[in-house]
């Protein structure tokens, strides 16, 4: 499927399957108009606003094949995330949702769960990372029906301890759940402590992101532990946090022993020269695409 610009015919995008908008303008609200077959529409960056988000939504009941929309980047805040979600009804194929960096706090993340269930069958990856979801908004996604997801990303959103054990209590019902990016929180050691414990509930996770989260050495047997036993991992990143030698050797434990692991980035850490020599020597014998 062809990727359409802004100076396209409008008559070719009629039966175009994919969007990119490069610069939004009341034109370019005609033109996603006339695209009937459009599966995908990609707007990130384009800071449309609320009243940008309010003209696209009166265009949704066209798009009855959309299945991902890349809204990243847009300033839409609460009050325009909520125009968006009042229009779930007409994106009920949505498989892909991106609202990362649009300033979306507790109320937005109200209006996406209370409308949620018009596209929890369907969505498959929900990115809502670099928000200001706090543990409040946490509590509030948390309480809808999730288990569809594939993909959820989460990044950078102050969420404490008290926030991922809202959840960690979904973890048993996420079976289809193979990403998670919690990265550049406020997780900490206990927190640390607490996702290891409730691992095992996560029955496909693959691939775990969690950078820059205060973790240090104290957590780093049991984490180490619980990747053992879950045995799935493929993509681990652990980058940027405050793990030094000691909680460093249960970590090239436990690459020295993974079968399923294919990227393990533990970079910007306190390891020492020789620690790192260790590791790059695993990556070396074990074709680990390693970040140290």
């Amino acid at each position: 499927a062809k990727i359409m610009q802004k100076y396209l015919e409008k008559s070719r995008c009629s039966d175009a399957m994919e969007l990119k908008i490069i610069n939004w303008s009341v034109e370019e609200v005609k033109r996603i108009n006339s695209c009937n077959n459009l599966q995908k529409l990609d707007l990130s960056k384009q800071k449309i606003g609320i009243k940008g988000i309010k003209e696209l939504s009166e265009t949704f009941a066209k798009f009855s094949k959309l299945k991902h929309l890349n809204l990243r980047g847009n300033e839409l805040y609460d009050e325009g995330v909520a125009e968006l979600a009042k229009n779930f009804d007409k994106l009920k194929q949505i498989e892909i949702l991106n609202l990362r960096e649009n300033k979306i706090s507790v109320d937005g993340i109200k209006s996406i769960s209370e409308n949620f269930s018009l596209i929890s069958s369907s969505i498959k990856t929900l990115n809502l990372s670099w928000n200001r979801l706090e543990d409040k908004g946490m509590e509030i996604l948390c309480s809808v029906d999730l288990s569809n997801l594939e993909c959820l990303k989460l990044k950078q959103n102050s969420v404490t301890v008290e926030g991922l054990g809202y959840l960690t209590k979904l973890f048993h019902k996420l079976d289809k759940l193979t990403y998670l990016d919690l990265s550049w929180n406020k997780l900490g050691p206990k927190g640390l402590v607490l996702l290891s414990e409730k691992m095992s509930e996560l029955k496909m996770i693959k691939a775990l992101y969690i950078s820059q989260n205060d973790f240090k050495d104290e957590a780093m047997e049991i984490f180490s532990s619980s990747m053992k036993e879950k045995g799935t991992f493929e993509s681990i990143s652990l980058m940027n946090n405050k793990i030094s030698d000691e909680g460093g050797e249960f970590l090239l434990d436990y690459i020295t022993n993974s079968t399923t692991i294919v990227f393990f980035d533990v970079s910007l850490n306190n390891f020492s020269e020789n620690l790192k020599l260790k590791f790059r020597d695993i990556m070396e014998k074990k074709n680990i695409n390693l970040e140290v």
